[in-house]
């Protein structure tokens, strides 16, 4: 910290990082003190991820009016905190994620309308505080992985025409939560891992016509729901890691033509490339454990012919 306000003295930044730097709320204080004292009118970006802030710290922070970016996940940060961070009209990037966030906060933020991308992972949203959310018409990216977002809660962010990323890993999606997705036509990037989702909503999504990216990770997808996805046209990023997979169900991803990345590997776009990276999740399954489908090519050859 104390060599964070050094800099500052000597040098006018634009961008600071005290990520994980143990600073509380008067440390903040001490902070935004320094950049003004110093005449400092260009600062931006500051990153305070996993440091001790609070409700006080957070409101001398919402009374600055050059950041536009601010990262705080995983701090102490309460709904009540974030009602001041709401009131902010230069923010456009806010990270919020691993905080103590619940409806009355999302309530707050979702009146903002500079904030173009907005992190409120790993907090205690319901699916009642996502209909919040749902009515903001000025983000375009939102994450809200490590919730307690049911299919209620999809129902009001697929009626959202604004966002173009979404990240719903890590909650309570069923089937009938990818059907709302599904008939959505502004997302082009779309998160579902570690959800409740089958084949039946594997199908509602390969008829989708916006999506680029799609990560279905560690659902629970066989070959059947593989087959339906391997048909869509648009989609050029696919996870399927942690699935039930078998090779036939890689034979389906490997017989695409617009996939370029598959299973968070970039590849040249040659049948025998894809299968390598497709069975990838196969292999994921039968070992438990992630794999580097590159440095495995001929043990991956290996198991599709058995």
């Amino acid at each position: 910290m104390d060599q964070a306000l050094q800099d500052i003295r000597e040098e006018v930044k634009t961008e600071i990082d005290l990520q994980l730097t143990y600073i509380e709320d008067k440390g903040v204080h001490r902070l935004l003190e320094e950049v003004i004292s110093s005449g400092n009118t260009t600062l931006t970006s500051l990153n305070l991820w996993g440091n001790n802030i609070s409700t006080e710290g957070v409101r001398y922070l919402a009374t600055n009016t050059t950041l536009t970016t601010l990262d705080l996940f995983n701090n102490k940060i309460s709904s009540e905190g974030v009602r001041y961070l709401a009131a902010n009209t230069t923010l456009t990037t806010l990270d919020l994620g691993g905080n103590r966030i619940t409806i009355e906060g999302v309530r707050y933020l979702a009146t903002n309308t500079t904030l173009a991308t907005l992190g409120l992972g790993y907090n205690r949203i319901s699916s009642e505080g996502v209909r919040y959310l749902a009515t903001n018409t000025t983000l375009t990216s939102l994450n809200l992985a490590g919730n307690e977002i049911s299919d209620e809660g999809v129902r009001y962010l697929a009626t959202n025409t604004t966002l173009a990323t979404l990240n719903l890993g890590c909650n309570k999606i069923s089937d009938e939560g990818a059907r709302h997705l599904a008939a959505n036509t502004t997302l082009t990037t779309l998160r579902l891992s570690n959800n409740r989702i089958s084949n039946e909503g594997a199908r509602y999504l390969a008829t989708n016509t916006t999506l680029a990216t799609l990560n279905l990770g560690y659902n629970h997808i066989s070959d059947k729901g593989v087959r339906y996805l391997a048909t869509n046209t648009t989609l050029t990023t696919l996870d399927m890691r942690g699935n039930r997979i078998t090779t036939k169900g890689a034979r389906y991803l490997a017989a695409n033509t617009t996939f370029h990345l598959l299973n968070g590997r970039r590849h040249k776009p040659t049948y025998r490339r894809k299968m390598h990276l497709a069975l990838g999740c196969v292999l994921n399954q039968r070992f438990h454990r992630c794999i580097d489908t590159c440095s495995i090519a001929n043990m991956v050859m290996e198991y599709a012919s058995e």
